[in-house]
């Protein structure tokens, strides 16, 4: 460690930065550059974790060096961002460690982690806020007596009364309540909320039930209510009375007033509202509401401002706005909108420079644009949008077929292909443009060297290896599974945990996942380079390599018979005949293979198979249909030392691209599995001799 000029700073100076920082900034930036900002980052006692969609490197980072009794305010997640982040989290600590904990917020939290934390959360005598956001049911076993806010995603009116009853210092409530049933009676008074956001789901409610209820919080100074209004009749005269003592209020009611629009408007039009509170009242679509409103927060190019409001001028509507669809056209409008920071376009004829003139592009951190939108128009887009850390490819579909639509994913990649868009830190891809072929992959990489979130559908399990190891700083992956064929779909569903873990073991890294639906959410994170070639010599020898028998998929594929004059299928189909055959075999005895070049090796279920009947392999000779398909040849072939491969039916992208870059593929190949080699290319056949070096087994959380 050297000196630094930070040093000079006194402590307090240093603990007042850091509360502009968030705690992975201040490790990263700070650790281990001098002593004395190590003894600011160990005295430091504010550390306020957000593990909310946090990369898996930093979220270890911060477990290795913060304890508990440093943290005043945590949040832990289980989305599928996360997946498995409580219960990694309580592998390093137990909730009860966190006695300064003044805040906590859980979101979305598995089962068994959620039972393990609210065992403990009584002991956290110095919690004053507490938010929980699960459909999850659960009695909690902690104290709310010191609770000072509170929120939740949902409960009973029995439940909520129930909490206000222990909660006699509550200042901010904000919770979302299923009821549904006719009764509401809510009897707890409390004298220190000053701020309640309350919305009321499957239940009608009249007026008069909800001026009872508030009745019950005297010193309210914040109100925000949505609910359904049965009795049809709201006027501003009645919210006067009720509201008088507020300093903010805002209310969705979903309503339909019998009588007529501009006469109950005219309710809201008193000096009480327009003047000396300056609240604004709407109409549209059933809807009685403040402005502005979060209703309208997303709008698409159909949007006008209501047709009824006390608004003197509709500018507030568009202040409000952040997020803007384009399906089809432009939004007609003569006001800017400022404010905008996701953007989504679904049409390639989009006017750049009139939409320039609309919306202030600066401010866009998520954007959304179709696949065939040529390049100048992407480019601009780009050099306005300082603050982009996020694009989605297609996700705004049309009508068109599946095979246009693939079509014109592949044009963009050529539009942008001299492009480096190094500012793009999460991409999504459309579900209808499967990612299978190791070219489009190798792009994508070139194009997107940052990306750490990745959202994308695959037609072959074995794509998975590729993507981890292209992508640098990939942390969250998530990935549509429901286009692989039916038998890989079969074989994930029995094998999951094990395909995954043996991902695991290649790929040398850490994991925790979730499957939602058809989607697989893969929270990761890869272990160094500097690390791997650190590791003692001796334990390499000693430690078992086994690889993948790794993932089947859509044809079983073999023939060891010279080719006659059947045809192609015919030929095909003797060869899946002669798997089932010996499919229970194993042929240790068998040295050298060699399989017709009309058999094409390209899927993980044929490669299984054939290392589970001839597990002692030393020479092989066979034909690929892609190239990824060599990693897992390698892979799975124990005792592999020279490998031919015919590769006159790759597709012809393929070809073009192991061309041009045919050392620097062969090069990557082995630096993943970890091999010396030398290799010949004669005709269209690659020969490789190789030799494997022994892999170390990853820690697994």
């Amino acid at each position: 460690m050297v000196h630094s000029p930070l040093d000079q700073l006194p402590i307090l100076v240093l603990h007042t930065l850091f509360t502009y920082l968030l705690t992975e900034e201040i490790l990263f930036s700070l650790l281990n550059v001098s002593t004395s900002l190590n003894d600011a980052i160990k005295s430091y006692s504010n550390y306020r974790l957000n593990f909310k969609s946090i990369l898996r490197s930093n979220f270890d980072l911060i477990c290795q060096h913060i304890l508990p009794n440093q943290v005043k305010a945590l949040i832990l997640s289980d989305d599928q961002h996360t997946p498995g982040q409580s219960q990694l989290f309580l592998s390093h600590f137990q909730i009860d460690e966190f006695i300064n904990l003044q805040s906590l917020t859980l979101i979305e939290i598995e089962k068994k982690s959620l039972e393990i934390i609210n065992e403990h959360l009584y002991k956290l005598n110095r919690l004053r806020s507490f938010l929980f956001k699960s459909e999850i049911n659960i009695l909690f076993s902690m104290s709310f007596v010191n609770l000072h806010h509170l929120e939740l995603s949902q409960c009973s009116l029995n439940l909520l009364e129930n909490i206000c009853l222990t909660t006699p210092w509550l200042k901010t409530l904000n919770v979302t309540v299923i009821h549904e049933t006719s009764n509401f009676e809510f009897q707890c008074q409390l004298n220190c909320m000053i701020r309640l956001i309350l919305k009321i789901n499957n239940s009608v409610r009249s007026m008069n039930e909800i001026e009872k209820f508030l009745l019950n919080f005297p010193c309210l100074k914040h109100l925000e209510l949505s609910t359904r209004i049965h009795d049809n009749f709201v006027t501003g005269h009645q919210l006067e009375i009720l509201s008088k003592d507020l300093i903010t209020l805002k209310f969705i009611f979903k309503i339909t007033l019998l009588h007529s629009i501009e006469e109950t408007l005219d309710t809201f039009r008193t000096s009480f509202w327009l003047e000396e509170k300056c609240w604004f009242v709407a109409y549209e679509n059933n809807y009685l509401y403040t402005v502005p409103c979060s209703m309208y927060t997303h709008i698409n190019e159909h949007f006008q401002s209501p047709k009824y409001s006390t608004l003197l001028k509709n500018s507030i509507f568009y202040d409000n706005i952040i997020k803007l669809t384009l399906y089809v056209k432009l939004i007609e409008t003569c006001h800017r909108l400022n404010n905008i920071t996701t953007l989504e376009i679904g049409y390639e004829n989009i006017s750049i420079e009139t939409l320039s003139a609309i919306v202030n592009l600066s401010r866009i951190m998520n954007l959304t644009l179709p696949s065939s939108m040529n390049k100048s128009k992407i480019k601009y887009l780009l050099n306005k949008m300082p603050r982009l850390q996020y694009l989605s490819i297609d996700t705004l579909m049309s009508n068109r077929t599946f095979e246009e639509f693939q079509n014109s994913g592949r044009n963009f990649l050529d539009n942008i292909q001299d492009l480096q868009l190094k500012q793009i830190r999460e991409l999504k891809i459309s579900d209808y443009h499967i990612i299978d072929d190791s070219y489009t992959i190798d792009r994508l990489c070139y194009i997107f060297p940052s990306i750490e979130r990745l959202h994308i559908s695959i037609g072959q399990l074995n794509t998975i290896i590729q993507l981890i190891n292209c992508f640098k700083y990939l942390s969250i992956i998530s990935l549509n599974l429901k286009y692989l064929s039916n038998k890989e779909k079969e074989y994930f569903a029995l094998k999951s945990e094990l395909i995954i873990d043996q991902i695991r073991q290649m790929m040398i890294l850490t994991y925790k996942y979730q499957m939602t639906n058809s989607c697989l959410h893969l929270w990761i994170k890869k272990e160094s380079e500097e690390i791997i070639r650190k590791i003692d010599q001796r334990k390499k020898r000693e430690c078992f390599w086994y690889w993948c028998n790794f993932i089947l998929s859509q044809r079983s594929l073999l023939s060891m018979i010279l080719m006659s004059n059947r045809t192609l299928e015919e030929f095909q189909n003797s060869g899946r005949n002669f798997l089932d055959n010996i499919q229970d075999l194993q042929l240790k005895q068998i040295r050298e293979l060699k399989i017709s070049d009309y058999h094409i090796i390209d899927d993980s279920y044929t490669i299984d198979r054939l290392c589970y009947i001839f597990l002692s392999i030393e020479r092989l000779h066979v034909s690929i249909g892609q190239l990824n398909t060599i990693v897992q040849l390698i892979n799975c072939f124990k005792y592999l030392s020279i490998i031919s491969l015919n590769l006159k039916y790759l597709s012809d992208k393929e070809k073009e691209y192991f061309a041009l870059k045919s050392q620097l593929i062969i090069d990557q190949i082995r630096q993943m599995m970890i091999l010396t080699y030398k290799y010949q290319m004669a005709n269209s056949c690659l020969h490789l001799l190789i030799k494997k070096e022994v892999k170390v087994e990853a820690t697994k959380n």
